[in-house]
């Protein structure tokens, strides 16, 4: 069955558990309310990967859904999507290359040193959270689950390359001769990328509601109500697609600097059989839009 199935599948049960509680629920203490959203913050990655330093860079997105409220429970299911771009910064790396021709037919091993590189992915996927929690006057808190499903990823690599040489027939290490193609350049190359395909990650918002008549009570002549949240999203699942076939960086037989391939890094040899987990902080903004109910809802609490 196609991934796509899998996601269909899981929110028809989503939408059933949420038509279910809203039933269930009818009453005078309960609410129903449509939503949109906005979120913003950033991104990273947390991963083993030895030759990684960390990972850094910003996204955000957008997102409607249903929201319930009992007294003082809160559940919330929806979907939406995100767009991110994140920086991972690099240490040095060597790859020592042999066999190479220079252009006066002499055979050598370049040394090619990866300094100050950026891998850089961006990557863009749908959520379907469901998030439960509770409201208490005007601040409330939400923790549950979002199930994603990447749809958009590319990627590029920048770095200073630092090549060096030794020959069999010379002495010594060459370096700084760019007739030689020893030197430092400047490098910027597209990459392949792959995720997974689909990503769970566990979820945490917390934030003030405001618009209200009272501490806690909904204002009837204004069934419009708005919320702004801190919030922090985790992979539980292992991002690693598991294409690590690409070496960190392809270098042409004559060691043309300007010829280099870089491949990122989670598609390199260097992330074999490494966890890669997404994360995600920043601040959420939500416009929410009371329901007509038969019975005046004014959910105070007690």
């Amino acid at each position: 069955m196609s991934v796509l199935s899998h996601l269909k599948r899981l929110s028809a049960l989503l939408l059933l558990i949420a038509i279910q509680a809203a039933v269930t629920l009818t009453n005078a203490q309960t609410s129903h309310s449509l939503m949109v959203w906005m979120d913003g913050g950033v991104t990273s990655f947390l991963d083993n990967i030895e030759e990684s330093k960390y990972a850094i860079g910003g996204g955000g997105g957008a997102g409607f859904g249903y929201e319930l409220q009992h007294k003082h429970f809160i559940l919330d299911v929806g979907v939406g999507f995100e767009y991110g771009s994140t920086n991972i910064y690099m240490n040095p790396y060597t790859i020592d290359v042999a066999g190479l021709v220079d252009t006066e037919g002499d055979t050598y091993t370049g040394h090619f040193t990866f300094d100050k590189r950026r891998d850089i992915s961006n990557l863009g996927y749908v959520n379907i959270p469901l998030l439960m929690g509770g409201r208490f006057n005007h601040f409330y808190f939400l923790v549950g689950a979002k199930l994603g499903l990447n749809l958009i990823y590319n990627a590029n690599v920048q770095s200073n390359v630092i090549v060096k040489g030794t020959y069999d027939k010379y002495l010594g290490l060459w370096e700084d001769m760019p007739n030689h193609n020893f030197g430092t350049t400047e490098l910027a190359t597209e990459s392949p990328i792959a995720f997974n395909g689909i990503d769970l990650k566990g979820s945490l918002e917390m934030g003030y509601r405001f618009g209200l008549k009272k501490a806690n009570e909904w204002d009837p002549a204004s069934p419009v109500n708005f919320r702004i949240g801190a919030f922090c999203d985790y992979g539980i699942l292992n991002a690693n697609s598991g294409v690590n076939s690409y070496g960190y960086a392809t270098v042409p037989a004559n060691g043309d600097v300007g010829q280099i391939a870089m491949n990122h890094v989670f598609v390199s040899d260097l992330a074999k059989d490494k966890l890669i987990n997404n994360f995600f902080f920043g601040v959420k903004f939500t416009i929410l839009f009371r329901l007509p109910s038969a019975k005046d809802c004014r959910c105070d609490f007690y």
